[in-house]
């Protein structure tokens, strides 16, 4: 099955945005919880991308 772009954008700004927070934060002190709220994507939205969160930054 093939991800919509609406998908595939949500997922790009959670990557983004991961590695702005995990530059800022450092990898040990970034939380989803960060990520989300610097995204302003839903939890759910990164949960679904990256069902761990050492997924994000594989």
């Amino acid at each position: 099955m093939k991800k919509s772009s609406k998908s595939e954008f949500s997922q790009q700004q959670v990557l983004d945005t991961a590695v702005e927070v995990s530059a800022r934060k450092g990898y040990h002190d970034t939380r989803v919880d960060d990520i989300v709220e610097a995204s302003g994507t839903a939890k759910g939205a990164v949960y679904f991308h990256f069902p761990r969160n050492q997924d994000v930054f594989r």
